[in-house]
C-alpha cells in the first residue's frame, strides 16, 4: 500500500487551526483522523478547530473540551462526530470495551493518541502528526498522511495559510 504524505509548517496557533479547518472541509462522515504528537504539540488545538468547523457548517457553536477524562465526546453536525482521547488508556483492549471497534468507519472519529489502537484502525485512516520545535515554540510541523489513494485525492492541496 502506497503512503500519500503532505508536510506543512505553521508558525502560529492560527496557522495550525487553519490547516485543521481546511482538512475539515474535505472529510466524509465515515473518516477516521488520528492526531499524534507529544504532549503540547497541538493535538487538542487541531481537534477543536476541525470539530468547530464542522459544527459551524450547520450553524452550531459548542464548547469543545478535550475528552482526556471522559475519553469520548460526541457531537452532531451534518453527521455524528466522535472526539476520542486515548491518552489514559493502558491497553488497547480498553478501546474495545469503549465500543470504538463498532464506530470506526461508521462515524467521523477524531482520535488523539490513536497510535495506541493502530491495529483497530481502518486502512483509510488519515494520520496527522504534529511536532513542535523547542527553539521556536509557536512553530509546528504537521505531517498528514494516508494509505488510501481516494482519501489522498480529497485531502490533496492542504497548505498552511493565515500565518
Amino acid at each position: 500500500m502506497e503512503s500519500h504524505t503532505c508536510n506543512i509548517r505553521t508558525v502560529s496557533a492560527d496557522g495550525t487551526q487553519f490547516v485543521a479547518q481546511e482538512l475539515a472541509t474535505r472529510l466524509k462522515s465515515t473518516d477516521t483522523i488520528v492526531l499524534s504528537g507529544s504532549i503540547g504539540a497541538g493535538k487538542s488545538v487541531f481537534a477543536r478547530a476541525l470539530i468547530g468547523t464542522l459544527l459551524a457548517s450547520t450553524g452550531k457553536s459548542e464548547d469543545i473540551p478535550s475528552p482526556t477524562y471522559t475519553l469520548v465526546q460526541a457531537y452532531e453536525a451534518n453527521f455524528e462526530i466522535w472526539h476520542i482521547d486515548l491518552y489514559r488508556l493502558h491497553d488497547a483492549s480498553e478501546a474495545v470495551e469503549l465500543g470504538l471497534e463498532d464506530v470506526l468507519g461508521d462515524v467521523l472519529c477524531v482520535i488523539e493518541w490513536g497510535e495506541r489502537i493502530e491495529h483497530l484502525l481502518p486502512a483509510s485512516t488519515i494520520w496527522v502528526t504534529l511536532k513542535s520545535l523547542s527553539e521556536h515554540p509557536d512553530v509546528r510541523l504537521l505531517r498528514i498522511r494516508t494509505n488510501d489513494s481516494q482519501v489522498a485525492k480529497r485531502i490533496a492541496g492542504i497548505a498552511a495559510s493565515r500565518d
